[in-house]
């Protein structure tokens, strides 16, 4: 590695780290980091591992420490994102640089390390002991005879409930087979931003769910409660244009479910370790929202 490249772990407190890397990412993922941080969901455990030449960060592997309920387990994690080189830096091994010290620092310390990756890459993590595994996902035809929709659209500029949904998703009930726990910032990541219109408040559930319907089909990308929620009466409550639901979660109870394994045209799955064999044995996958 040259002497002009540092290693650099706190480029979120770094205004000009801070901005070359969200340059970075905007460039290559046409994603902002920015609005995420200033409305103070950046925490701890979104952890970029950055190669940073001047002022300029030219590569990064960012580490992403998880908590999941697994089949009333308590699993950590490690989920690596944010993979990405400067077009001028590439060809220098500094992405493989920067996993094998992840890998390196991190593999001792968690169950596993997993992340997912784009079709341009599939070739490449395999060289570093990963394995693909498939991902399914849960969908189920459904009738309801209700002739009114009832979830409420919600705003989270709303700070009650902000709160609410941030309690919810730090210790709330458990409503998948695989269930993130205690990271609204990654979960923010998504709401405040790309899914800002997708937040639903369910009276008679006590629960929010995050959904799009579109001709007839409803996509139930999550839901929070306090107390299990019904997924089955979640959905229906959508109303009676409603007539199949495809979850973003594996629910707990899958009988009924159809399971479709999913397309390798998306991020494909790759895990490193033994640990891992819900994915293989029962058709479980990571929620939606809690990909990295």
């Amino acid at each position: 590695m040259r002497e002009d490249y540092k290693l650099c772990k706190h480029i979120k407190d770094n205004p000009k780290l801070r901005k070359s890397f969200n340059q970075l990412a905007f460039r290559t993922f046409q994603l902002d980091f920015e609005p995420w941080y200033e409305m103070g969901f950046w925490k701890d455990n979104y952890i970029p591992f950055s190669l940073v030449k001047g002022e300029q960060v030219i590569a990064n592997v960012s580490v992403n420490p998880m908590v999941f309920d697994c089949m009333e387990e308590e699993k950590h994690y490690i989920q690596i994102g944010t993979v990405m080189t400067d077009p001028q830096y590439r060809k220098q091994g500094l992405s493989r640089y920067l996993l094998e010290t992840v890998i390196q620092e991190y593999k001792e310390k968690t169950h596993g390390i997993y992340l997912f990756a784009n079709p341009s890459v599939l070739d490449f993590y395999p060289k570093f002991g990963f394995t693909k595994v498939a991902q399914y996902e849960y969908q189920k035809k459904i009738s309801c005879s209700q002739r009114v929709k009832t979830p409420r659209k919600i705003s989270l500029d709303d700070p009650v409930h902000a709160k609410r949904l941030t309690e919810m998703i730090e210790r709330g009930a458990v409503n998948s087979r695989l269930s993130m726990r205690g990271n609204p910032g990654l979960v923010f990541f998504y709401l405040a931003q790309f899914m800002k219109d997708q937040v639903y408040w369910l009276e008679e559930q006590e629960a929010y769910a995050v959904a799009e319907e579109e001709n007839g089909v409803l996509r139930l990308v999550e839901l929070f409660s306090f107390h299990t929620a019904d997924t089955e009466a979640a959905a229906r409550a959508f109303g009676p244009d409603i007539k199949k639901v495809i979850l973003g979660f594996t629910p707990l109870e899958t009988e009924g479910y159809k399971t479709e394994e999913i397309s390798e045209e998306e991020d494909t799955l790759f895990v490193l370790g033994d640990d891992f064999k819900i994915f293989r044995e029962e058709k479980a996958g990571f929620p939606v929202l809690s990909h990295a």
